[in-house]
């Protein structure tokens, strides 16, 4: 997949690799492109995933998974805890 999806304090964004981009997303949007990334997709969710498709994002790739090794997720979290402060 060339995209990836994740869950901040003030909503849900998806992130394409191939554009470079992140856009935010509505919950019911996130949970079915996080089935889709899971292979546990239903038809609804693959329409959801079609519909992002159409406008040129989420569209498959050959390059390898998304890797970012200078954050942890103890370091996320980190960050996450500080913001709320």
């Amino acid at each position: 997949m060339a995209f990836t999806v994740f869950q901040l304090p003030i909503g849900y964004r998806l992130y394409d690799r191939e554009k470079n981009k992140i856009i935010p997303l509505q919950e019911e949007e996130y949970l079915a492109l996080s089935r889709v990334i899971r292979k546990e997709c239903t038809s609804y969710d693959r329409k959801i995933l079609e519909r992002f498709q159409e406008k040129g994002f989420c569209n498959e790739t050959s390059l390898c998974d998304i890797e970012n090794p200078g954050i942890s997720s103890t370091n996320i979290n980190t960050l996450v805890w500080a913001i709320k402060l």
